[in-house]
């Protein structure tokens, strides 16, 4: 009874605590976002904190999303490396634990980080897995967004036809979610890619479209956009429909709020006199331009469009006859010019200027020197003499101390690489030399001690049979036991062993024999799934072995009780982060032993790099690069 009752406050205890645990990590990962706009540092603190919770939760989705907030403020800080990596991290835990909707936003952001550093190719991949993924789950909202991503991209790379086509999609899907905020976006998309492919058609058919779900919505602002659009279509002199014109500028102009809209009223205004202009009804057309010209200290109004502006009313006061006004006009057309064009004007009159200078200057020189040269002539005739003697020697000299110090980087280089391929040579002889050993070890163990162990299994076994006694039947099953220990430790020596199974059945029974020693928790990770059927067999013995090594190391160091072990091909590379929740160490005071320096030279031997990340108190984490094909 006694012990129930313990057992239940205890599972109780267990499930309150774990309960806080998650809350309290939740409540961090809030307070992270609400200060990510106002203070960096302090989001990066409460990540830090919620993180330490998350993995003593051990709670992969908790996990996934802290990691991928690390990276959201690694790309405020510009580091986009380490944004990167974290996650990639977040994406090995989204993966772990099915969390379909953080693959996805992890994808997307990995396009984007890639984009952000013009790997357009690799954020094309990055974009099309999610749109791949949303696909299949039906993030919806989702597909709008990467289609218009996709097509971003290919816009940038002059493929209009999947541009086209990839904008296609982000509209039908808005459509198909009766999205009308993302309906009139993409309309208006559509209408400008068509117009700036002098398709007025299809323009005209997407500003309609756009203006239909803009009135349904009653948004006064997009809509009177629209209408000032699509009478500037129709303004054009390909499409030039007077009337549909008139029509659209008098609905936008019940729309617009002069007070508040001086831009739009501006651009109605104009269209509008040029409506007039068309109709031949100058005074109406010089009235409206005029009144645009009201409105042109609106600060969207640039320069360059009121000097337009200025030109075309001097036109008509020149076709008016009055010449006084069409000079007023054209003359702020042109000071307006002038100023727009006066910094590079400057710049040529300067560079004029600096020419004459310079020419003049010569000229002077030129006349000294002929002035000089009679008097001259004899000294230079002794110092051509004199250079013509001693250039010879000179280029002499200088081409024996060039080839003398040719010749001695050539051989500090030969002996550099000398001393390299002899230290290679060494580190495989000594690696050749280890495997050679444990084999050799792991065949004595089988055949010798192995043997003869279960030789006396079976003597014990048929002893028993007769005699039928509790303890050597005690004593027979803790004999199989070591048998089966010397056959797994025979195994983990052998080099043919390593050849016959692959990495990932290696590591899954190492994998086994450490939690059925209750020594640790091993969790790994693999993405793609297939990733390691891509190792040749070099690669996978190298491999097997660091990371026997890390196994060791933790556990005879770090007395954790989790390790993260995952896989992850990227490009041409596989990235390996192994993390454990040990006692840290400080890493400026490491000193490498047999263990490090082997996982070194194996490493040199897959030309690959790694990096150490610890400190007291807070787990180690070890990321090795290596790549895909040596």
């Amino acid at each position: 009874m006694i012990k129930n009752s313990f057992i239940f406050f205890f599972l109780l205890y267990s499930f309150t605590y774990s309960q806080t645990l998650r809350k309290e990590a939740e409540v961090l990962l809030k307070q992270s976002k609400q200060t990510r706009s106002s203070n960096l540092d302090s989001s990066y603190f409460y990540l830090e904190k919620g993180l330490k919770k998350a993995h003593q939760l051990q709670n992969d989705t908790l996990l996934a999303k802290y990691y991928f907030n690390l990276g959201d403020i690694f790309y405020e800080q510009k580091k986009i490396n380490r944004a990167k990596n974290n996650t990639i991290k977040a994406l090995s835990f989204s993966n772990k634990s099915n969390f379909r909707r953080g693959v996805q936003i992890c994808l997307q952001r990995l396009g984007f980080l890639e984009k952000e550093t013009n790997n357009y190719t690799s954020a094309l991949n990055f974009y099309q897995k999610a749109l791949k993924l949303s696909e299949k789950y039906h993030f919806n909202k989702s597909i709008i967004f990467l289609n218009s991503f996709i097509a971003d991209l290919h816009n940038l790379k002059n493929d209009s036809i999947k541009t086209l086509y990839h904008y296609n999609k982000a509209l039908n899907y808005s459509f198909l979610l009766n999205d009308s905020i993302n309906i009139i976006d993409n309309c208006n998309k559509m209408g400008e890619f068509f117009r700036n492919n002098q398709n007025q058609d299809s323009a005209l058919y997407y500003y309609k479209k756009g203006i239909k779900y803009a009135s349904s919505l009653h948004d006064h602002q997009q809509l009177s956009m629209l209408y000032l659009n699509m009478a500037s279509l129709l303004l054009e002199e390909k499409s030039l429909d007077l009337n549909l014109a008139y029509n659209y500028l008098e609905r936008a102009n019940r729309l617009i709020q002069p007070s508040k809209e001086n831009d739009r009223y501006f651009i109605y205004n104009g269209l509008l006199a040029l409506y007039y202009n068309y109709k031949k009804q100058y005074k109406k057309s010089l009235f409206y331009y005029q009144k645009a010209e009201e409105y042109s200290s609106s600060k969207r109004v640039s320069d360059p469009t009121k000097s337009i502006l200025y030109y075309k009313i001097s036109q008509l006061f020149l076709d008016m006859k009055n010449y006084e006004k069409a000079y007023t006009y054209f003359s702020k057309h042109k000071e307006l010019n002038d100023s727009l064009f006066q910094i590079d004007k400057e710049r040529e009159f300067a560079q004029v200027r600096t020419e004459y200078e310079v020419e003049k200057k010569d000229q002077q020189i030129g006349l000294l020197t002929k002035e000089k040269e009679l008097e001259a002539s004899k000294r230079k005739q002794f110092i051509y003499g004199a250079v013509a003697l001693v250039i010879p020697l000179l280029l002499l000299l200088l081409f024996y101390r060039n080839r003398v110090k040719t010749q001695k980087l050539l051989n500090e280089k030969e002996v550099q690489r000398l001393e390299k391929e002899k230290a290679l040579e060494q580190a495989e002889s000594l690696l050749k030399g280890q495997d050679q050993e444990r084999n050799r070890l792991a065949k004595e163990i089988h055949d010798g001690v192995g043997a003869q162990l279960a030789g006396l299994k079976l003597n014990l076994e048929d002893l028993n049979h007769e005699l039928n006694h509790p303890e050597l039947g005690s004593v027979t099953h803790k004999l199989e036991n070591t048998f089966a220990e010397l056959r797994s430790i025979s195994h983990n020596l052998s080099v043919n062993y390593i050849q016959e199974h692959t990495l990932k059945e290696l590591l899954t029974e190492v994998k086994i024999q450490y939690e059925k020693k209750k020594i640790f928790n091993i969790e790994m990770t693999l993405f793609p799934s297939e990733v390691l059927d891509t190792l040749n067999s070099f690669q996978k013995h190298h491999l097997y072995r660091i990371i026997q090594e890390l196994f060791h190391n933790t556990y005879k160091h770090a007395h954790a009780t989790q390790v993260l072990l995952s896989f992850t091909l990227r490009d041409t590379f596989l990235y390996i982060i192994y993390e454990d929740n040990g006692k840290g160490f400080d890493v400026s005071l490491l000193q490498k032993g047999i263990g490090l320096h082997n996982i070194e030279e194996r490493i040199h031997a897959l030309n690959g790099n790694w990096e150490i990340d610890s400190h007291p108190k807070s787990g180690t984490t070890i990321v090795l690069t290596i790549p895909q094909n040596l």
